[in-house]
């Protein structure tokens, strides 16, 4: 373990050491670039199949639905709706914040009118009339 004795700082190396540092450097580097042009080549390959895209798309739009601002971010990016609302500053709550959360909201509040659409559907399907109808024999209630 090289302590703060064993190191000669860059300035006072001399020209040979710093080509050669820099050619490890280098090489180092080039590895590293090779790794990752790799890794980006088995990535496309594995999300070139439709499975794996749709799986992702899934996920996706799922953590956009339960809240996931990241989430929404990218699905709005990538459709291309990005705004070019102003920010204010000091404002913890920017314009934009507050109008992706409405969307999120209304993106809940359609879906869940949709499910008791779906509901109330398979409810006539089923001959469930008493579902439909147990709120009319209620009366409010008035206190005098």
């Amino acid at each position: 373990m090289a302590n703060e004795d064993n190191l000669i700082p860059f300035n006072e190396r001399t020209e040979s050491e710093h080509r050669e540092i820099a050619r490890s450097g280098g090489i180092a580097s080039g590895e590293s670039r090779r790794e990752r042009k790799t890794l980006r080549e088995h990535l496309l390959i594995y999300l070139s199949t439709g499975d794996t895209q749709d799986e992702i798309l899934r996920a996706l739009v799922d953590r956009a639905r339960k809240g996931d601002i990241g989430a929404f971010k990218v699905i709005r990016d990538t459709i291309g709706e990005k705004s070019a609302e102003p920010k204010f500053e000091g404002n913890p709550l920017s314009l934009e914040a507050v109008a992706e959360m409405d969307k999120i909201i209304l993106g809940v509040i359609k879906t869940d009118i949709r499910a008791e659409d779906d509901l109330d559907s398979n409810m006539d399907q089923i001959g469930c009339e008493a579902f439909h109808n147990q709120g009319d024999n209620q009366t409010d209630y008035h206190p005098d």
